[in-house]
């Protein structure tokens, strides 16, 4: 079907559906202190996205998607302790066999979040303490993150601590041990049938970590440590990643800048089966940004972007060097994810330019936000592969392609925001190859969100 039939039915079924939606949050609400708001707080989103794609670089076909997210939390607010719960109902419909359906789309009627904390006082400072089951945004969300974009969300079960000496603002001591959550069902005939499945927590795999932040410079230690549990194969990955994150606000006429790093090493294993080889782990990844903050009414920015992240040297020696990234996101550096998803945080180089903006400018007492971005992409090995653009590692080509993305987010009333974007990708020489395809491939998305 011509993608722009496919792209104006989805567009209907969106303006028809308007009065039903709902906006998600742009991150979990804080718990706060009690400053006399209500201390009973009910909120949440309801968003519904319609996503084509034409000529896909996995495998030259068309493809589309129309995923539904149901979001709603109900938290108490007391002096010192605060609770919660959070409901997640995320669906998807109209994929056929090669639609790169999973967990990341799916997620039917399951409890996201329930905590309990308390918050108070400790050596004149200000401690907050969470446990249950968690959704968290650490840093600058890139190795943990609560989604945005994707359709269902990385939640956790454990405990989670922050501590704002009284003498530092800002500036904060974050400390947390979890274990992941298992989205269940996990089978492919299950999921595009949007069936229920209860989640667990993988009690045999444990994140942990310690982050320090100043006014200047973020420092972070996480160990990662998994182990095969019943009917969930692992790699045993033994991952330790130390960083680092420094950003400088760019005001008016100035430049500003982003800049992080990590070096990641321990042990993995090269595959699931209990005979694969344990393989010494070394890795690292670069962020680097220079924003230009123009002077104007659009409140328009300019960002020169690079990023890195190692991939596989050999699969003949006993290293394993390809960056894991974790439970991050990664739609804020590389494009949408859904069906298109194209890169990841591994294996690649990628120089960029982004411009965007964000103006009252056109609707009176509302903020229309739009970017347009550009990325070129190589592998940064070739003798590793990019599984999430479907190029394999015997594929000798360095030079992935070119992307393009496109964005634009508009309130439509009060509680009911819209949102249209696209990607488009002309294949390098490397997607040619895996392929067999040269026709760029392009994607489109629509999308409404209510908040209530």
């Amino acid at each position: 079907m011509d993608l722009r039939i496919r792209t104006a039915k989805g567009l209907l079924l969106l303006v028809a559906s308007t009065p039903l939606l709902a906006q998600e949050r742009e991150a979990e609400p804080a718990s706060g202190h009690n400053d006399g708001s209500p201390r009973i707080r009910f909120d949440g989103s309801y968003r519904l996205r319609y996503e084509s794609l034409n000529n896909s670089f996995r495998h030259g076909n068309d493809d589309q998607l129309a995923v539904s997210r149901l979001l709603a939390h109900l938290r108490y607010t007391g002096d010192h302790w605060f609770a919660g719960g959070e409901l997640q109902d995320s669906r998807a419909w109209k994929g056929d066999r090669e639609t790169p359906l999973g967990t990341d789309d799916i997620n039917v009627l399951t409890p996201l979040q329930y905590y309990l904390g308390w918050r108070g006082t400790w050596r004149s400072g200000d401690l907050e303490v969470k446990a249950g089951r968690l959704t968290a945004d650490l840093g600058s969300r890139r190795l943990l993150a609560r989604n945005r974009f994707r359709n269902t969300l990385n939640n956790f079960e454990g405990v989670g601590i922050q501590w704002q000496p009284a003498h530092e603002h800002p500036g904060y001591w974050q400390a947390f041990w979890y274990n992941p959550i298992q989205r269940n069902p996990v089978d492919r005939p299950a999921l595009a049938e949007n069936d229920y499945g209860v989640d667990r927590a993988l009690r045999g795999t444990r994140i942990w970590g310690l982050y320090r932040e100043t006014e200047a410079l973020v420092l972070y230690a996480l160990r990662l440590d998994e182990s095969d549990q019943p009917n969930v194969a692992t790699r045993d990955r033994e991952l330790t990643t130390l960083g680092f994150f420094s950003r400088k606000a760019a005001i008016p006429d100035t430049w500003g800048y982003e800049l992080e790093a990590a070096w990641q090493f321990g042990y993995s294993r090269s595959g699931t089966s209990p005979d694969a080889s344990r393989l010494l782990h070394r890795a690292g990844f670069a962020h680097g940004e220079w924003r230009y903050q123009f002077n104007d009414a659009l409140r328009s920015q300019l960002r020169l972007q690079l990023d890195y992240a190692s991939g596989d040297r050999s699969e003949a020696d006993d290293e394993n060097n390809r960056f894991d990234t974790l439970y991050g996101a990664r739609r804020f550096d590389f494009g949408p994810t859904g069906i298109w998803g194209a890169f990841a945080r591994t294996n690649i180089v990628s120089p960029g330019v982004r411009w965007q903006f964000q103006s009252g400018h056109w609707i009176p007492e509302a903020t229309v936000q739009g970017l347009v971005g550009y990325r070129a992409i190589w592998r940064a090995s070739t003798a590793d592969g990019q599984s999430t653009a479907g190029i394999s590692a015997d594929n000798g080509a360095r030079f992935v392609g070119h992307q393009w993305e496109v964005r634009l987010q508009a309130p439509l009333t009060e509680s009911v925001e819209s949102e249209i974007g696209g990607a488009y990708l002309a294949r390098g020489a490397a997607l040619k190859d895996a392929s067999g395809e040269t026709v760029p491939a392009t994607y489109l998305y629509c999308q409404v969100t209510l908040k209530f």
